[in-house]
């Protein structure tokens, strides 16, 4: 059952083809974004219609994971990209949100009654979900700021950008046809770039990189699928 979603979702995300170059608004969702979406309601709401709540959860969970590592692989790997284009793919995200919260919400609503009693269970993995994009939707806002001004704000930093490293932002703003425009200067790096780019010890503003957490959603399955093994131990 797993590979087999894996497998589809996999085979949906190769049609995936962002126009990173785009002055175009999209008003709506990219069309392979929504075939995405009406695949996963599909599957929730009429194929695993009958599957025990906690597998079904797991899933949801484990499918979302893949999608939110997916779409992040895509923005690293565009080599150049306009706000208009990141503005696309915000509202492509938003949009996969809005699936998210359309089936957690069918999951929890048919919540089978022996399960009733395992009410924090409940409550931990519909907040696992709704964080699956977070660390995506901090890389959009940094985009669509356009500068590092916020990010070399220690406060602000660790409330909008904490999962975000300091390399990793400088190498998604450098791709940003805003940014390239205010900052490329005869080829020459600005005094910022050039303390972003070290590679010591320390970072960006003399900052341990341990202070910027990673938002690993990895991480957060595999608690979350050690902690639904335990809870079946225990039920059983």
């Amino acid at each position: 059952m797993f590979s087999m979603v894996d497998t589809k979702v996999d085979g949906l995300m190769e049609m995936a083809e962002w126009d990173w170059n785009t002055k175009v608004l999209n008003k709506e969702p990219s069309f392979f974004i929504k075939d995405i979406g009406q695949f996963l309601e599909t599957m929730f709401f009429s194929t695993f219609s009958n599957i025990p709540y906690s597998i079904k959860t797991l899933l949801l969970i484990r499918t979302f994971d893949l999608l939110a590592s997916r779409f992040k692989n895509a923005l690293n790997e565009a080599q150049f990209m306009t706000v208009s284009s990141v503005k696309n793919f915000s509202l492509d995200v938003q949009y996969m949100e809005s699936i998210i919260n359309k089936l957690d919400g069918d999951a929890n609503s048919n919540n089978n009654s022996d399960l009733q009693d395992q009410e924090d269970s409940v409550k931990d993995s519909s907040a696992t979900l709704q964080r699956m994009f977070d660390s995506l939707q901090q890389l959009i806002a940094l985009l669509l700021e356009g500068d590092l001004e916020s990010y070399k704000d220690e406060t602000i930093r660790m409330r909008k950008y904490n999962s975000i490293k300091p390399e990793e932002a400088l190498e998604l703003l450098r791709k940003l046809d805003t940014y390239q425009k205010t900052h490329t200067n005869s080829g020459l790096n600005s005094p910022t770039e050039d303390d972003m780019a070290n590679d010591g010890q320390t970072s960006l503003f003399n900052l341990k990189r341990s202070n910027t957490t990673t938002g690993d959603n990895g991480s957060t399955l595999s608690r979350f699928a050690y902690k639904f093994r335990k809870d079946r131990e225990v039920s059983s």
